[in-house]
């Protein structure tokens, strides 16, 4: 069962390359539309797998894919604004058809893995915890 980011995405794959690409050149002309929607694919997964923005854990294969799509939705929102020069058109439309596409086909191949990724973790026991304020201490 592969629950690494280099097991889906290994590193000469167009995700990974375009996600370090695109953190190497932002603010340049060198960033494409293309490159932006690949690496939402990579930076997705990668949230998802590190638990970053997972407030409520998944329960099934749609919510897994309705996570991943939050995830790569947020990053083309913020990664577009930096393009040089500004996305023309329907490029949104193509860089979000390209990054939830890929989404999904990576959530049907590997459905179960992702899936039992918060279901059978052994941090997760079924209720979300609070969130806990800076400097408040947690009590055994």
């Amino acid at each position: 069962m592969a629950l690494t980011l280099a097991d889906y995405y290994p590193a000469n794959s167009p995700e990974a390359e375009a996600w370090a690409h695109v953190q190497k050149y932002t603010h340049t002309h060198l960033v494409t539309a293309s490159n932006i929607a690949y690496a939402a694919r990579y930076d997705a997964l990668r949230l998802f797998l590190t638990g970053e923005g997972v407030y409520i854990p998944p329960r099934n294969v749609q919510e897994v894919k309705e996570l991943l799509e939050r995830h790569a939705l947020s990053y083309l929102y913020t990664n577009m604004s930096y393009m040089r020069p500004s996305p023309q058109g329907s490029d949104f439309s193509n860089m979000k058809h390209t990054a939830f596409d890929g989404l999904a086909s990576l959530v049907n191949q590997h459905q179960r893995a992702l899936l039992s990724r918060y279901q059978h973790s052994p941090d997760w026991d079924g209720h979300p915890s609070p969130p806990r304020r800076a400097g408040q201490i947690e009590r055994a």
